[in-house]
């Protein structure tokens, strides 16, 4: 066979499947007497369009239930129309898709159905004519109201409105219109690192060498902050996590008390607040104590290695600070503060202030990766950095007790 008609062989055979596919999905955007009820409820009062759409898409993220259930063979792959997915409560990937696509049309918006191969399982193969996609969401075009186009995925469980699930960002979508009468291939950027974040602001009340106590005001968004939702259903899981944390931030720190307001508010950052006693973390060495500042480093596992002959995966765009502030306990006085520094690397910086004012120390981390993953040829510079802030990171607060005052006489 000649080279050419090679090359031209998987185009036509994918066209064919875009056609399969297309029909399949051209009797599943119907609409009932519910479902136009439920979008005219949903969008009471919303005038702009992008207020709609996140009213609508919080309407089937969280109250539609991911569920397989295929009683043919055909529905694993041929989506349920929109009213039977409302009906029953629950869906699968396609058809919460296909449901926010009618939803969206009976509101006024013009919404695409797109198929793609989530990252954790490898890249689409446009070359390759055989089904590799595992995952359905939705694609918003350019439309009045929407600027810039994006995407959605109302799978999601428990992550905040604005941000696609990580293993969707970085992918190829296969994007059909509504009509069937077309398709195109568009790459899913990465959000950036301003919607995946960890932010800690830690207040330490250090009583005297053996007794010490903090409490941790944290906001996440984004990927931990929907696992954290999650965690949160079930008290016992979660005080079992939240106790991991507490041990990762100081050593031997034991949680106290938790709690968290609105945890499945997904209008708003998760806010979470822990009460800890950290006074195993403080210790001992000859005249003086020692409390190691925390600092969470996403991805130091990473670095780990001397050689790799594999990429480094991170995933989604990422955003982690750590704000502590200490306060020694009266008739001490600092002797030493994590020194300031900063890294900066292509995929990521690190940044360290310190200010100390009498016996009050603030000790702030920043760190943000701004890169999806590392190449082998890049690793040895990325390792380089990396564990430049890891050493650097070993910071303590270093206190003794004041020199007793001279009597005069």
């Amino acid at each position: 066979m000649p080279l050419h008609r090679v090359m031209v062989l998987p185009i036509r055979l994918l066209v064919s499947r875009y056609r399969l596919l297309s029909s399949l999905l051209s009797d599943e955007f119907r609409t009932s007497p519910e479902l136009e009820a439920l979008a005219a409820r949903v969008i009471l009062g919303a005038v702009m369009p992008r207020d709609k759409l996140d009213r609508l898409f919080h309407a089937v993220a969280p109250d539609i239930r991911y569920q397989q259930k295929y009683e043919t063979t055909i529905a694993s792959v041929r989506p349920h129309p929109a009213p039977v997915a409302l009906e029953r409560g629950y869906g699968d990937c396609k058809d919460k898709a296909v449901l926010l696509i009618q939803l969206g049309k009976l509101a006024g918006l013009r919404l695409q159905f797109a198929l793609l191969r989530t990252t954790n399982v490898g890249q689409v193969q446009r070359d390759i004519p055989n089904q590799q996609f595992n995952h359905a969401i939705v694609y918003v075009p350019e439309q009045a109201g929407i600027a810039a186009p994006f995407f959605l995925d109302p799978t999601t469980d428990g992550l905040d409105i604005g941000n696609l699930r990580g293993d969707d960002q970085g992918a190829l979508a296969l994007v059909m219109d509504a009509e069937g009468t077309g398709y195109r291939f568009i790459s899913i950027p990465y959000q950036p690192a301003e919607l995946e974040y960890e932010n800690h602001q830690l207040r330490v009340q250090i009583k005297s060498p053996t007794e010490a106590s903090a409490v941790d005001k944290i906001t996440l968004r984004g990927s931990d902050a929907s696992q954290l939702r999650q965690l949160l259903r079930n008290p016992e899981v979660a005080n079992k996590a939240l106790q991991g944390l507490a041990a990762a931030l100081f050593t031997g720190a034991t949680l106290q008390h938790r709690s968290a307001e609105h945890p499945e508010d997904l209008w708003h950052p998760l806010e979470l607040e822990l009460q800890l006693d950290v006074a195993s973390a403080i210790q001992s060495q000859g005249d003086t104590w020692r409390l190691p500042v925390p600092a969470l480093l996403p991805g130091m596992r990473a670095s780990t290695l001397a050689v790799r002959r594999t990429p480094v995966r991170f995933g989604p765009f990422s955003s982690t600070s750590m704000h502590t502030e200490a306060e020694l306990p009266e008739g001490y006085r600092l002797v030493q503060a994590p020194a300031a520094f900063e890294v900066q690397h292509p995929c990521f910086s690190a940044r360290r202030r310190t200010l100390v004012e009498g016996r009050n120390v603030s000790v702030r981390f920043d760190y943000t990766r701004h890169c999806a993953g590392i190449g082998v040829e890049e690793y040895a510079e990325f390792r380089k950095a990396a564990l430049e802030v890891q050493r650097e990171l070993r910071g303590e607060i270093v206190f003794a007790r004041e020199a007793p005052k001279k009597v005069a006489r």
